[in-house]
């Protein structure tokens, strides 16, 4: 583990952006330098950080979890990382000195800045002119990273093995990365960086994992490929959550988790009365009795995935009243709209939530399909571990409080999800969408599985033009709603969703969503997305589905009906046809709601 007095702090980030975007293994940019979010195995978490959330925990089977750090009197805060890509450039238009970081003097003021000292190159130039974070490196789909092999590739064709010092000039032709050319001052060798993004250029992956220490390597077989410093698929984030639901949303839960390394060993309420007795709980025995912190401690999660327990506490008849101060979950059942009675069985105002997320891990390249509460170790082959231990016993979480609305599809009766499963037209179409399917999934080298079934593209699509309506009249953007999908077929059928907010800051509380829940405003809030979903800006072409590819397994769905940003979608924009909300230009006879 790092020693924390080593570190300088060079930036800042949101605590939420640690599960997401910037976890570990992220390359970020900072204000004067570009680094790598280094492992848990460099993180200083204590019992203040503990985000206690036991559904969660035992379905990733890890022990704990905490958020990033936060700084605090006699205790380091923040998340360590280190410079990458190690290669720096000079600014100076005559120098362009290419070397590794090393070779640069730096400068500690509220952060760290690297300077060249190349002072025979940089005429004209009073002071030490500033050095820049190099714009490439190489990755693979494993999650393995390194440094741009400057010198090999400079050197290639000559195969002379010169290592003489380098430099990146710019020729500022076409403003394209053909522009740039990489020299050597020894030997004379230059090329351009086109060829860098050529297939087969940089040749197999080095296994390096800079983010789990400096010369931490393993195994591959991945060819290596070059990307940009801030490419989009530099960093995919693979993340687990969890709706908190009663029991585990009562307050004393959290009060719990900050005495967890004494709980755990408490197996009977003696043990218990003389922790009371010896005053190790003092939180806890001015807050509540005995009896209390015992009968907490006794509530276990059921060994089940995360969606039924939350379905059961979603579906409540009479809903969830908070009944103390700081619960966690309040749920309001509304009334159905009378036209949408025989479609939709319950609409639920969420009035309050909450969501723990937790990194598990990341890929680069290319994006984990699909990761559902049954594929936990379905994704372990391609994602990247966080730590140098793969039986780390924690991992990076973080608690977002919001809002929401959860809306139940009718099950059963003659225009129930059902029934409507069982009409010709939709059989005929979910035996194309198998067929698809199958070929999907063998196209990206995942193992056979079945298909997922029309409820789960009617559920979807529908979220999807909820989302996109509501954006309208709530207050929040579609990118600041997200879904969460709740779809089962046997013995406890569901067909629902819940359409939410989160967020660590007041932002998650506006009150926008729960309002549109009410009767009357969620009669025009689907009315308006039937419609809407009606005519695409694309008809006939995406009405007629004539833009469908097995590449996303949709039907009529495109960015200008459907589609919605990928941070709010659980399935990546795949598994949507507005054509089974609503009958189209293109196609009838699919839809599941046929008045509007």
């Amino acid at each position: 583990m790092s020693n924390p007095s080593r570190f300088t702090k060079i930036g800042k980030m949101r605590p939420s952006s640690a599960v997401s975007m910037h976890g570990p293994g992220a390359v970020v940019d900072m204000p004067t330098v570009s680094a790598i979010m280094l492992g848990l195995d460099h993180w200083f978490p204590t019992a203040d950080d503990i985000v206690e959330e036991p559904r969660l925990e035992q379905h990733l089977g890890v022990e704990n979890f905490y958020s990033p750090p936060k700084p605090a009197a006699n205790k380091f805060g923040g998340l360590p990382a280190a410079i990458f890509p190690e290669f720096l450039v000079c600014s100076h238009a005559r120098c362009r000195q290419l070397a590794k970081f090393s070779e640069f003097s730096s400068i500690r003021n509220q952060g760290v800045e690297y300077v060249c000292d190349n002072t025979n190159s940089h005429s004209g130039f009073k002071g030490r002119p500033p050095a820049f974070t190099s714009r490439f490196m190489v990755a693979c789909p494993r999650g393995h990273i390194d440094d741009f092999p400057w010198v090999t590739y400079v050197h290639k064709s000559k195969g002379n093995g010169c290592s003489g010092p380098l430099s990146l000039f710019d020729t500022g032709n076409s403003g394209t990365v053909s522009d740039l050319v990489v020299k050597c001052s020894g030997c004379g060798a230059r090329r351009a960086m086109s060829d860098a993004f050529k297939k087969s250029e940089i040749g197999s992956c080095s296994g390096r994992m800079p983010w789990i220490a400096q010369n931490a390597h393993s195994t591959c077989d991945q060819e290596a490929r070059t990307l940009l410093r801030g490419a989009s698929n530099a960093y995919f984030s693979v993340v687990a959550s969890a709706i908190t639901i009663p029991p585990w949303s009562d307050p004393i839960q959290g009060h719990l988790a900050k005495y967890r390394a004494i709980l755990m060993n408490v197996d009977s309420r003696e043990k218990l009365v003389n922790l009371y007795e010896m005053k190790l709980l003092p939180d806890l025995a001015n807050r509540y009795t005995v009896e209390e912190v015992w009968m907490a401690l006794s509530s276990k999660p059921a060994v089940e995935g995360l969606r039924p327990a939350e379905w059961r506490a979603l579906t409540k008849p009479d809903g969830y009243a908070s009944s103390q101060d700081g619960a966690e979950f309040e749920s309001n059942p509304e009334v159905v709209p009378g036209r949408y009675s025989d479609q939709v069985e319950q609409v639920v105002a969420v009035t309050r939530l909450r969501e723990v997320r937790a990194l598990r891990g990341f890929t680069r390249i290319d994006v984990i399909a699909e990761v559902g509460d049954d594929d936990v170790s379905a994704v372990d082959v391609r994602m990247a571990r966080l730590s140098s231990d793969k039986g780390f016993p924690w991992l990076p979480a973080v608690d977002l409080r919001g809002e929401g609305i959860f809306v139940k599809l009718k099950e059963e009766g003659p225009k129930g999800v059902r029934q409507w499963e069982k009409r010709p037209s939709v059989l005929e179409e979910s035996a194309r969408l198998e067929s698809l399917w199958k070929e999907w999934r063998a196209n990206k080298e995942l193992p056979e599985k079945p298909f997922v079934g029309m409820r789960l593209l009617l559920v979807h699509s529908l979220a999807h033009a909820m989302i996109r309506h509501l954006a309208l009249d709530s207050g929040y953007s579609s990118a600041a709603i997200r879904e969460r999908i709740y779809v089962a077929n046997g013995d406890q059928p569901m067909a629902g969703f819940l359409l939410y907010t989160a967020s660590n800051d007041s932002d998650g509380s506006l009150g926008g969503l729960v309002d549109q829940a009410r009767t009357k405003r969620f009669d025009e809030v689907l009315t308006g997305a039937l419609r809407e979903a009606q005519l695409c800006a694309q008809d006939p072409l995406c009405g007629s589905k004539e833009t469908d590819t097995s590449a996303n397994l949709n039907g009529s769905a495109c960015h200008a009906c459907l589609l919605i940003a990928e941070n709010s979608c659980e399935f990546g924009n795949r598994l949507l046809d507005r054509n089974l909300l609503v009958s189209t230009v293109g196609t009838s006879g699919l839809e599941y709601f046929d008045t509007i």
